[in-house]
């Protein structure tokens, strides 16, 4: 037997658009088959590892898995990212069977029921409702053959025909149900006959586990809920138990088979389960609607980029660096990049003023305070500061191109796009230079570029000498004191280090952490265009492409609007943030709610839940569903994360 472990999509979750996408991408899978596959969902425990003094502490919490087995590989058939090879399904260990229920090693009592009719009404994706009642279910789906399956539609067909003729023969009104049967297999017929749909057998197993017989009689009324008219009839007949749960028995006593076509047996999709628990991810938070932990893997996902939107002072930097030191020290090849909020420094400093109790100090990041002429004033961030003159941030060495680097400086300079021939001067000049300096000196008795240059290039002076020493972890400051600078610092830095992460072996993992995006894409009031157009364009680029290179962006911002744009306007940040196949959306403001709800396709409900939300409480909106959540930390992480006394009371401790 072939097992993999499937990731579950949350469907219910889902804009409506991608829901059916998830549909279809499921029947596509259930048509592809050969072999039968049987797909199993069970309650098991899960270890989240959160960070302690030098190590992890562990945490074991609940969590339902998702399984398909097959005789045959199903590799080829299962989309990539989607499933993980297993080497065993966690099972029940029962120590004694009884006439109508079971007794485990753990004396849990212990049902099993076979569905024995299936309701009027099957909704896609209900048996995620069953999931969160049920222990364990069991989906067995066989396909049948193209000509085998045309006379079983046929015969059935005519046998249904046949009773409703009997009964208007007799005089005696049709039954509701027969009608309604007659219906779905004309249907099947047609579908099937016309070589629309396949044909399958599906056999549907549900165990309820609890601590005694009467939590078990409430389990069995709530699983009788979530079956609703999906199911018609459930039973658990007497001295089966065993051959229910074994699988192990004569036919009849294994569970009741019916014949379903492709759209029918779509709508029992398997794994769309509410929790979002991604094999080899992180812990990130506890799912709200199941409890739950939600473990996530952003190195698994379309793209690996993600986007941090709220409010200050509701956890935003705080989420980000719980999540990214438990990945880091999980990984600890990785290289990592961070770019520190521009009001403060945040993670090259710990609450208690020291780079030890820091992020920085956790994760071993080498700070850097950029273009800066005095050391760091903090004692603590200036022993871990890199100290020598000049950030070597040439344009001409950590641009990619001698072009861009000549209209990144036509920005500072101040060369607008109609004054060509300055234009063309400076570029004909920086094809010429190797660095800055020699550009400069390029300059002697060339007039108004000279003039130019020499005006505005001086307070950047400092960014662009000396040689780049970069390692392996770092966080950079960028308190620096204009706006214009600190923004040409911040994409300067972002395009060494993305230069230098593309020499790197593509297996290894990386990650680029930008605190205040938008400072990349800042307007500047006097214009109202962008202080660098090229960061607009080449910095969504760099995270288009990051895939491709193993490495993921992470980008936090609470100016939503300067991102998005406001009133129809399209913002410059926009092709950055949708890059993003994940979201976290902390809480919002009226505007941005509207604004992101447009962007984000999200229902009333999860607009008004990121209204109303409490700190440290969001969205995560990703392919597989949106899922509101709580960020947990341990007394350790908030000692270190978190920076205002309120947060640390009103966040939730783990364990």
């Amino acid at each position: 037997m072939y097992t993999y472990e499937l990731r579950s999509v949350n469907l219910r979750n889902l804009p409506e658009k991608d829901a059916a996408a998830v549909l279809d991408r499921f029947a596509s899978l259930l048509d592809s088959l050969t072999d039968p596959v049987s797909f199993i969902m069970i309650s098991d425990s899960k270890v989240v590892l959160t960070l302690g003094e030098g190590s992890f502490l562990r945490y074991s919490t609940p969590c339902k898995r998702f399984f398909v087995t097959s005789t045959v590989k199903l590799d080829s058939l299962l989309e990539r990212g989607s499933c993980t090879p297993a080497a065993s399904i966690p099972v029940l260990k029962i120590k004694k069977f009884e006439s109508t229920y079971s007794i485990d090693e753990e004396s849990g009592i212990v049902r099993a029921y076979s569905v024995t009719r299936l309701g009027g009404r099957i909704q896609a994706g209900f048996l995620s409702d069953v999931c969160s009642v049920a222990h364990s279910v069991r989906l067995d789906i066989s396909p049948i053959e193209t000509y085998r399956a045309e006379s079983i539609v046929r015969a059935k067909l005519r046998s249904v025909s046949v009773s409703i003729g009997i009964r208007q023969i007799e005089g005696r009104t049709a039954d509701q149900r027969d009608l309604l049967e007659y219906e779905r297999v004309r249907y099947a017929h047609d579908s099937v006959v016309s070589g629309k749909e396949r044909l399958f057998r599906l056999r549907m197993l549900i165990v309820l586990r609890e601590k005694d017989i009467d939590a078990l009689h409430e389990a069995e009324k709530r699983l009788r809920r979530a079956l609703g008219q999906c199911v018609g009839e459930i039973d658990s007949p007497r001295w089966l138990q065993e051959p229910l749960l074994t699988g192990e028995g004569p036919s009849w006593a294994t569970g009741r088979w019916f014949y379903v076509t492709t759209s029918t047996a779509a709508n029992f999709i398997p794994y769309s389960g509410l929790d979002v628990l991604d094999p080899n991810g992180v812990f990130l938070g506890q799912n709200l609607q199941t409890g739950n932990a939600v473990i996530y893997d952003l190195f698994e996902k379309e793209n690996y980029n993600m986007a941090v939107l709220g409010t200050t002072g509701f956890g935003k930097s705080t989420f980000i660096k719980s999540f990214m030191a438990r990945l880091a020290l999980q990984d600890k090849s990785m290289m990592l990049y961070v770019f520190d909020s521009i009001v403060k420094p945040e993670y090259a400093v710990g609450p208690d003023g020291s780079y030890e109790r820091s992020f920085a100090g956790v994760t071993g990041c080498t700070v850097r305070r950029l273009g800066n002429e005095d050391d760091v004033d903090d004692d603590s961030v200036n022993d871990a500061t890199e100290k020598e003159q000049g950030d070597g941030l040439d344009p001409l060495k950590v641009l990619p191109t001698k072009r861009m680097a000549a209209d990144f400086l036509s920005s500072i300079a101040g060369i607008r796009e109609n004054e060509q021939l300055l234009l063309s001067q400076l570029y004909r000049a920086s094809e010429l230079s190797s660095n800055v300096d020699q550009l400069l000196q390029q300059q002697a008795g060339q007039g108004e570029l000279r003039t130019r240059l020499e005006a505005n290039l001086q307070p950047y002076m400092r960014l662009f000498t000396g040689e780049p020493k970069f390692t392996e972890r770092m966080v950079f400051i960028l308190d620096l004191p204009t706006r214009q600078v600190r923004d040409a610092a911040a994409f300067l830095a972002l395009s060494a280090v993305w230069k230098m992460i593309k020499e790197q072996p593509v297996r290894r993992r990386k990650a680029v952490v930008i605190d205040e995006g938008w400072a990349l894409v800042e307007k500047d009031p006097a214009t109202g265009k962008p202080y660098f157009p090229l960061a607009v364009s080449y910095v969504p680029e760099i995270a288009r492409t990051g895939r491709h290179f193993n490495t993921c962006f992470v980008i936090a911002t609470q100016m939503v609007a300067d991102l998005l744009g406001r009133a129809g306007e399209y913002g410059p940040g926009r092709d950055m943030i949708e890059s993003c196949s994940t979201k976290v959306v902390l809480k919002q403001d009226q505007a941005s709610s509207a604004m992101l709800k447009e962007a984000f396709n999200l229902s009333d409900a999860e607009e008004s839940f990121v209204l109303n939300a409490d700190i440290g409480t969001g969205m995560l909106l990703t392919t597989e569903g949106h899922v509101p959540f709580h960020v947990f930390l341990n007394r350790f992480e908030k000692d270190i994360f978190t920076t205002r006394p309120d947060q640390v009371e009103k966040m939730n401790e783990l364990g």
